[in-house]
């Protein structure tokens, strides 16, 4: 099956931003040869393009990071990526930290800081032993 833009001699690539909420994917139709930037200079005026400084924020094609010089090929994605508002490692470590919490808490285990029924004197036998 032959793309309209194959067909005319150029290439339909996609140029996608994706938001918590929901995600905007452009089609286009551009002449062989173009780049990264050629895809982003085209959807410069559309929302919610227009919103970003697309000549800052970090690009990539089919989740590779790439420059905006880079060639595209027919059938491209083009992504426009959001910046990290954390460390994905320090995201997780504190997703981790809370389930365990959530854990004690259901299963009536201790918090830190407190002892078990039974444990008052376990080990703090002051007449020797």
């Amino acid at each position: 099956m032959t793309t309209p833009g194959a067909a005319s001699g150029g290439l339909t690539v996609e140029v996608s931003y994706a938001l918590p909420q929901r995600q905007t994917v452009v089609s286009l139709v551009l002449p062989a040869g173009a780049t990264v930037a050629d895809a982003l200079a085209r959807v410069a005026d559309r929302p919610p393009f227009a919103d970003l400084d697309l000549a800052a924020v970090p690009v990539g094609v089919f989740g590779d990071r790439c420059e905006r010089d880079r060639p595209l090929v027919q059938g491209d994605r083009v992504e426009i990526y959001r910046p990290l508002h954390m460390d994905p490692r320090e995201a997780r470590r504190r997703r981790v930290a809370a389930e365990r919490g959530e854990r004690r808490r259901a299963v009536g285990a201790p918090q830190s800081g407190e002892r078990e029924a039974g444990d008052a004197g376990a080990g703090d036998d002051e007449a020797g032993g």
